[in-house]
C-alpha cells in the first residue's frame, strides 16, 4: 500500500505518469501476494490519479474494479468514495442520470454505515447537480 500512496502524492504534485505507474506497481504488489487489505482504497487512489491525467476510461476500468472487490470481499469501507468518483466522471461527460444515481448510491451506503463525511460528501455533491 506504500507505493499507492506515494503514487497517487507523486500524481497530485504533478507527476501523473510516475505516480499512476507506482500505484499499478504497488496495486500489483499487493495482489500477487493474495492480499486485499485496503484494495478498494488503492483502486480508488488509481482512479483519482487517473481522473486528474484526463484518463477517464482508465479511471473507471479502477473504479469498476474496486466495486467488484467490494462485492467479493464486503469491504464497503471505501464504496462512498469509489461511488462519488464514478459520479464525478459521469458529470464530466455530461451524464447527470448516471452521475446523480452513483451518488445516490453513495450517499445510501455512506448512510448505511454512518459514516459521517462520506455522507456530507455525496449529499453536497448531489445538491451541486
Amino acid at each position: 500500500p506504500g507505493d499507492c500512496f506515494l503514487g497517487w502524492a507523486e500524481a497530485k504534485l504533478g507527476d501523473a505518469g510516475g505516480g499512476r505507474a507506482r500505484i499499478a506497481q504497488g496495486c500489483a504488489r499487493l495482489l500477487r501476494t493474495g492480499a486485499r487489505y485496503d484494495i478498494t482504497l488503492m483502486l480508488y487512489l488509481a482512479a483519482d490519479a487517473a481522473v486528474d491525467a484526463g484518463d477517464h476510461d482508465a479511471a473507471l476500468a479502477h473504479i469498476d474494479q474496486g466495486l467488484q472487490f467490494v462485492q467479493q470481499l464486503g469491504e464497503r469501507l471505501h464504496l462512498p468514495a469509489l461511488l462519488t468518483a464514478r459520479a464525478r466522471i459521469e458529470s464530466s461527460r455530461g451524464d447527470a442520470m448516471a452521475a446523480r444515481a452513483s451518488l445516490q448510491g453513495a450517499l445510501e451506503a455512506a448512510q448505511s454505515m454512518g459514516a459521517g463525511i462520506a455522507e456530507r460528501v455525496a449529499r453536497a455533491a448531489l445538491e451541486r447537480l
